[in-house]
């Protein structure tokens, strides 16, 4: 059984993007890249399973879909279940808006789901950030809150949808996306108050339960020095100068989530990958803007957690950086279980026909079999409109008004016979809109003109004039047969005319980029955040980051000026 994890950074644009484009060829297997070369279709959920990660369950983090935005594509397969946790709020309406947070697991079919929670509370409903949360019947722990000093109240901490937990019978899987410290103050006490609850929800799984647990997902955390590319510069950026006899101890302080990380071990959970690969720092996450994982200058911050039981069963463990798509890249556990092995090696299951929990996204409400008849109605809608579209075409073409008798009489016909005891009518909007266009289109075609004609001055008609040779003037010299003649006022415009376009020509010519230490052109960016520099463009060095120890190397060197600095020589 192969579980795969993998924070895909919003899950519309990578369905957007294709098997071929998912792959690094660098990295990758020369047979998957060949087997993809010719591929552009793009990418499904279960192609995503089967042809790029090969895997029985996938555990996405970070999926940014509104509800809004949910469709039949991403929740009703042949094969395969899936199951949604939709962000509810958000730090801002313009973060909720766009898409924000959210999780989801896609089971193969054949696998057993006994039961399947939304969020880490067992609740039902959305609730507001202030109540009380309500246990539901099939759910699968419930926290004790009145045990948690939390600042943050928990349906808050739910509501932003984070977890997806399954119960699969040999072990609880639950797929987490833990909250980034970000800028302010509030959101580092949301993170906080997020670790503890998940603290204790392992804590009541594992020993109230009994149950051994898969705990995979973006964990927001690099645990220790080795799971950072540069840890100096964490170093330095917390103590500053001050000497440390213990960097390791150092580190581990600087950041209080690393000592919760520590407290999810002290309960027997494994990190599977450390466990497997103890030397490699296994980094998963890199900074795609500044190019950092072409040098693989990262941190490690997705993990796939076991419980005591299970670390006996692990059979291999690693990431898969030859996996595009995402500023992470996919992480993944193979685990010897007996019964799921038989199952996924039997005939594939059609999964319309295995009853699942009601979480599961074939049975939310926007795709239960009650309302199918929404196509209908959508559809029904569609032909009035079409039909009142045929009806407006032809009363545009007979330009008719009814009169009595079932007749219709044409506009000129009223025009030339009006009734005095009837008063005009208003002129249609169909009719000043035809007014408008046909004031717009040239009269040769009687099309509507494109944008460009209509910024565009029409040429003037030229206006016949007699050749010189029919009126007996000799021709005059133009520059094309003859000398140019110095006097002539018609050369010396043209002349001034060349020149000044050429000056235009070489004030807006884009300036050749700066070099760097390494005798490279820089690449520009602009500034991002607030203040005085905001939008102000930059240049640095073109190669990818890396540690600031390493000097002038095949890193990123250091670098920096800014554009308006540069003069033009």
């Amino acid at each position: 059984m192969k579980i795969c994890t993998w924070n895909i950074n919003g899950i519309l644009p990578l369905c957007a993007l294709s098997v071929k484009d998912l792959l690094e060829p660098s990295v990758a297997s020369q047979e998957l890249v060949e087997n993809a070369a010719f591929d552009e279709r793009p990418v499904t959920i279960p192609r995503l399973l089967t042809n790029v990660l090969e895997c029985d369950v996938l555990c996405c983090q970070e999926t940014k879909l509104p509800r809004r935005k949910f469709g039949p594509e991403l929740a009703v397969f042949d094969h395969h279940d899936a199951y949604y946790s939709f962000c509810r709020s958000a730090p801002s309406q313009q973060s909720l808006r766009i898409g924000y947070s959210g999780t989801a697991t896609f089971v193969d079919s054949r696998l057993p789901v006994h039961a399947a929670q939304d969020g880490l509370l067992g609740r039902a409903g959305a609730g507001s950030p202030s109540a009380a949360p309500i246990p539901v019947p099939n759910g699968i722990v419930y926290p004790d809150l009145a045990s948690l000093n939390l600042a943050t109240a928990p349906t808050a901490l739910d509501d932003e949808g984070r977890a997806v937990l399954l119960d699969l019978g040999a072990f609880i899987l639950i797929n987490v996306y833990c909250p980034n410290r970000g800028d302010t103050d509030t959101r580092a006490q949301v993170k906080a108050d997020y670790h503890s609850l998940l603290l204790h929800v392992l804590t009541i799984l594992l020993t109230t339960h009994d149950r051994d647990v898969i705990l995979v997902g973006d964990l927001n955390v690099s645990h220790r020095m080795i799971d950072h590319a540069d840890p100096a510069t964490v170093l330095a950026d917390t103590y500053g100068t001050a000497r440390m006899p213990d960097p390791a101890a150092a580190y581990a302080a600087a950041n209080p989530t690393r000592a919760w990380f520590d407290a999810v071990l002290a309960l027997g959970m494994v990190d599977a990958y450390r466990a497997m690969h103890p030397e490699s720092p296994g980094f998963t996450c890199w900074n795609t803007q500044i190019s950092a994982r072409r040098a693989d200058f990262g941190t490690r911050i997705d993990y796939i957690l076991v419980s005591p039981r299970l670390v006996p069963r692990i059979r291999a463990c690693d990431r898969m950086p030859h996996v595009l798509g995402s500023d992470h890249c996919p992480v993944y556990a193979d685990l010897d279980v007996p019964d799921f092995a038989e199952r996924l090696q039997g005939p594939v299951v059609d999964a319309a026909s295995v009853q699942r929990p009601s979480l599961c996204a074939r049975y939310l409400p926007e795709l239960s079999a009650r309302q199918q008849s929404i196509k209908e109605m959508v559809a029904a809608v569609s032909k009035k409109r079409e039909a009142d579209a045929a009806g407006i075409e032809n009363g545009s073409a007979l330009g008719g008004a009814s009169v009595p008798g079932n007749t219709t009489a044409s506009s000129a016909d009223l025009a030339s016979h009006p009734d005095p005891a009837r008063p005009s009518p208003p002129p249609s909007r169909l009719t000043k809109r035809i007014k408008t266009d046909s004031g717009r289109s040239t009269a040769s075609s009687g099309k509507q003109s494109t944008l460009s004609t209509f910024f565009t001055r029409p040429a003037a008609t030229p206006t016949p004039t007699p050749s010189p040779a029919s009126a007996g003037v000799p021709a005059r010299p133009t520059p094309s047969n003859s000398g140019a003649d110095p006097g002539d006022p018609h050369a010396a415009a043209a002349t001034r005319n060349g020149s000044a376009s050429a000056s235009w020509a070489t004030l807006f010519r884009p300036r050749e980029p700066p070099k760097c230490a390494h005798g490279e052109p820089g690449v520009p960016f602009s500034v991002n955040k607030k203040g005085p520099n905001q939008g102000r463009k930059f240049w640095v060095c073109a190669r990818p980051v890396g540690p600031k120890s390493a000097g002038l190397s095949e890193f990123r060197c250091n670098f920096f000026e800014w554009d308006n600095a540069r003069k033009s020589k």
